[in-house]
């Protein structure tokens, strides 16, 4: 079953919700299974965490670009997935337990364009290879839940909780383009040296 939430809902609520409508969508996912302990390797500025930053006990954030965050977290790499998961495997970094792993990879959206964000797109490799070094890191972190949000939904585990989100943005031409996903994937069962990619498929369209 998916859920579906319309940004312009969220926004009349007012206040920082209107700021930050993906933000409560994320919070709604953590508190489905009440996760307190994150690790978010696509930190960006911490936005998604706004308006739950207090319930979080724990916010490790991973990022190959210090910006200034909106949401500060508790712990910061500045590091790609990839180098995270290799220094993770080599011992010379010790991530402490988490609950969830996050993953919002940049660029999925080739039909709309973010110059703010294109430097950023260069730096941290395709979705592709962010979303397969996630599901390696969450195994090998012996995370059991990886929150993604993406174009599409993929066959990455098993699919706990999705939401379709529908946003918009002024200034730009949305209309046919405007549909994320908000996807909890239990990944325990994934195996680490197994990559995504020959899978990397729609499940549901």
């Amino acid at each position: 079953m998916i859920e579906v939430v319309d940004q312009r809902d969220v926004q009349r609520k007012g206040g920082v919700y209107a700021r930050f409508p993906q933000s409560y969508v994320v919070c709604r996912l953590l508190k489905s299974i009440n996760a307190r302990r994150v690790l978010d390797v696509t930190y960006g500025v911490g936005r998604f965490y706004r308006l739950c930053r207090d319930g979080i006990e724990l916010l490790v954030a991973s990022d190959p670009v210090k910006w200034e965050w909106v949401v500060a977290p508790d712990t910061f790499y500045q590091l790609t997935v990839w180098q995270l998961y290799d220094r993770v495997k080599r011992g010379d970094i010790v991530v402490p337990r988490v609950d969830v792993l996050v993953c919002d990879p940049p660029r999925w959206n080739t039909s709309v364009s973010y110059n703010r964000r294109s430097p950023y797109n260069f730096i941290i490799g395709t979705p592709s290879l962010i979303i397969d070094y996630s599901v390696k890191l969450a195994n090998v972190l012996n995370v059991k839940h990886l929150l993604l949000h993406y174009n599409r939904i993929l066959n990455i585990g098993k699919p706990v909780h999705v939401i379709e989100f529908h946003w918009f943005a002024r200034y730009l031409n949305t209309e046919g383009k405007n549909k994320s996903y908000y996807i909890l994937y239990d990944v325990s069962s994934i195996d680490e040296q197994q990559s995504i990619e020959p899978t990397f498929g729609t499940l549901y369209t």
